[in-house]
Parts: structure tokens; sequence; C-alpha cells
């Protein structure tokens, strides 16, 4: 049993991702603690509750490096510890692959019947009513170089949201997506014009009955704009690439010397697997990107920075660091 100091992640504080992540990886689980009474804790815990992971960890927070994935037992290197289906995604091209899970359409049956797709057609009914949003999805199909894939993104998160409202009278997917990794606040005044021209597509195809484009404001779209530079996982398949934004692998903390990786095998349902033995009260890390491409540790750590925003301090930056240190001291 958990200590008692161990509660939910608290959905009140606000931190980048992985702006805190240290060099120190074990800690005592009691040093822990989330909150379980708020609708996002809740909500992690039904998505744990379903997980046949659920022993294996949790979503918690340390006083020392903010909101993370821990391990709950020790977790032998090969295990799988996340199998997790994207809260919204988007695919490049979707003629050859189901456009919600990217599986390879059967070319009898070019209709994928994945249990997505049916989650797909239940919140994007609020769409249905929207006889322009076809052309939204063309014009923004049609800007995706240039606008990238988020607006796409944001737009699949809008509809989520109606949705849960209009047959619920539910606010749990925007409580949901509000407590993910807070990007930043941009003054309307400096929001890009790629992000304002993508916003007003966005406003005069779907948002329009009353309220709506103020619930969904543009300074609430920069900010999910920022949020998902922040959170979204980019994904490679053999023949297709595409972007996913995921509930539980968004908590995953940066380290340049991971114990875990992230994969796709032939669809978006990420798959999170130890690289090595992690004991119980270990945080699980991934790695951002791949550090073998970076000529320098300033060069690595510049990237994060300006990518990220935050300047890595795991066991390798730290160890390089103190190294330097020493050298400068000795000189």
């Amino acid at each position: 049993m958990l200590s008692p100091r161990l509660t939910r992640a608290s959905p009140h504080i606000r931190i980048r991702r992985c702006f805190h992540t240290t060099g120190q990886t074990q800690r005592s689980l009691s040093s822990l603690h989330p909150d379980a009474d708020h609708p996002f804790g809740l909500q992690i815990e039904r998505n744990l509750s379903k997980s046949p992971f659920a022993d294996a960890i949790d979503v918690l927070v340390s006083p020392t490096s903010g909101r993370g994935i821990y391990a709950m037992r020790n977790i032998p290197a090969g295990e799988s510890i996340i199998v997790e289906n994207p809260f919204a995604e988007v695919l490049r091209d979707t003629e050859n692959r189901c456009h919600r899970c990217w599986k390879p359409n059967v070319p009898s049956s070019p209709q994928c019947t994945c249990d997505l797709s049916q989650l797909s057609m239940e919140y994007k009914a609020f769409f249905d009513t929207r006889p322009r949003y076809q052309e939204l999805c063309d014009l923004q199909y049609r800007h995706i170089e240039e606008d990238g894939s988020f607006p796409i993104l944001i737009t699949n998160i809008i509809g989520r949201i109606l949705h849960d409202l209009t047959t619920k009278g539910s606010f749990d997917s925007m409580v949901l997506i509000n407590q993910l990794v807070h990007g930043n606040e941009i003054e309307p005044a400096h929001i890009p014009e790629t992000w304002q021209s993508s916003y007003r597509r966005i406003q005069e195809c779907i948002l329009t009955e009353p309220g709506q484009a103020e619930l969904f404001s543009l300074p609430w779209y920069a900010r999910k704009m920022t949020m998902l530079n922040l959170n979204v996982f980019r994904v490679f398949l053999p023949d297709q690439a595409g972007a996913a934004l995921y509930i539980l692998s968004s908590f995953l903390n940066h380290s340049c010397v991971p114990n875990a990786h992230p994969f796709w095998r032939d669809s978006n349902a990420i798959e999170i697997q130890t690289v090595r033995d992690i004991r119980k009260g270990e945080e699980l890390l991934i790695s951002y990107t791949d550090i073998d491409q970076f000529k320098s540790d300033q060069e690595r750590n510049g990237w994060l920075q300006h990518m990220y925003g935050f300047s890595c301090r795991c066991q390798l930056c730290q160890r390089l660091a103190h190294s330097k240190n020493r050298l400068t001291r000795n000189q």
C-alpha cells in the first residue's frame, strides 16, 4: 500500500513538459503526491484502471521534478508498460490506411471497422450538422505544408469537446486537454498570421453557433498550438507519417539516457517499452530526440531549449556539466 502522502497528480501545478527533469531518477514514493478528487485525477484513474499495466505505473508529482510517470513495482527490461490509443491524431495521407487507427486497409474492405473508427463516428457526429466541415478538411490538407498538422488536431479536439458537451453535458474532454503540459501564453498582437488564418478557417466553417467562438477563441487556439508542440508525438510508419496526442504518454519526461522508449507497430497505438530493469519508485524517462544526431552536448541542449523550453539536467548532462566545471576550476 502506498504512503498516505501520495495523492493523484495535482491539476494546479503549471509545468512545462519535463522542465524539472533532474539527474536523480531513483526516489522514495513517499516524496511524491497527486490529487484524486479533481476530474483530471479521476480521468487518469479511469485510464489506468483500464490498463493491463495499472499495477506497474502511476502519474505522480515530485517536489523536485514535477509531474511524471513512476514505477509502482520493479519492472524488468523489455516490458511494455503503456499501450495507448491517441486522444487526437492526423495522418498526412489516408489513401491506403484507416484514417483513425492508421492500419493498412484491406483492399476488399476499404472501411476499417476498428474501435477507434467507431469512436470517431460518435464524436464526429457534431460535424455532420456543419455543411462546411468537408470544405474545412479540404482547406486544412491543402495548407498542411505551410500550417502543419496541428490545425487538424485542434479541429478533432474541438469536435470531441463539443460532442461531450452536447451529448453528455460534460466538460471531461476539455478538462483533460487543459491539464496537459501548458504552452506559452501569446499576446493577441503577437499571434503568427498563419495561425490566425488557420483559426479563421475553423471559426468560419464549424464554430457557427452562439458562444462557440468565445469558448474556442483565438487566444485559446494559440495556447493549444504551443501546447501541442510540447505534447504531440511525431509518428513515422513504413509508408506514412503523422502526429498524435496521447494522454498518459504525454507525462513522460526526457532524459538523454532514457530507461524506456516509444515505438509503433503498424498503427497509431503508442507502445512504451523499458530498455533496462527499473526499480520501484524510479521515474520512467524517454528521449525526445535521437541524441546521436548532435555533434556536441551544447548542440543537443540548445535544440531541447529551442524546441521544448528547458535545459536538460538528466544524469548524463549533470555529469558532463560537473566535469566541465571541475576542469575550469583546475585551469
